[in-house]
């Protein structure tokens, strides 16, 4: 990543399968860029119409609604998943 704000923690997870090992990028809430919580509308808007040196966030909300639509992914984040279907009709607006 380009910027520092997120760290990668290594971390255990259970699925119905077992244990698993996976990676997590953790937020570092002290960095310049970090943006605290914003109403939903706002941050729709941010992901929906964002660009960095990576290129645009246009596929960002219709890759995650897909994986939060997976079994137990969005279980336990209701406000990530409510976010990002709502960035999904903004980034359509903004992008044509």
């Amino acid at each position: 990543m380009v910027e520092d704000i997120y760290f990668c923690r290594r971390v255990k997870l259970t699925s119905a399968a077992g244990g698993l090992d996976a990676h997590a990028f953790i937020v570092n809430r002290r960095h310049a860029i970090y943006v605290p919580k914003q109403p939903l509308d706002d941050m729709a808007r941010i992901i929906a119409t964002a660009e960095g040196g990576s290129g645009t966030n246009r596929a960002y909300p219709a890759n995650t609604v897909t994986h939060l639509d997976q079994p137990g992914i969005a279980a336990g984040r209701p406000r990530q998943g409510a976010m990002v279907r709502a960035a999904a009709p903004v980034l359509l607006a903004a992008h044509g």
